[in-house]
């Protein structure tokens, strides 16, 4: 057996590792997709809120409808006892 000849082990062994280096390859590009569509998603909630922020605040202050105010609770007298 020569030193540059492999073995049906070390073949095998490299055929595993790179099985795995490719596995994870493809984890981790899933995980890279799941990432950026949810980042997208938030960015996409976020544009939506604040024009609807903005959209609200734009509205005349007269316009909006005035909350009734509820009438004050009359104080209760302290005691000494």
């Amino acid at each position: 057996m020569t030193p540059f000849s492999d073995s049906d082990e070390a073949k095998a062994r490299r055929a595993t590792l790179l099985a795995r280096k490719m596995t994870q390859a493809d984890e981790g590009r899933t995980a890279m997709d799941e990432y950026h569509r949810t980042h997208q998603a938030t960015l996409d909630r976020t544009a939506k809120l604040r024009a609807l922020r903005l959209a609200q605040q734009a509205v005349p202050v007269e316009a909006k409808p005035a909350k009734p105010k509820k009438p004050a609770k009359p104080k209760r007298k302290a005691t000494l006892a």
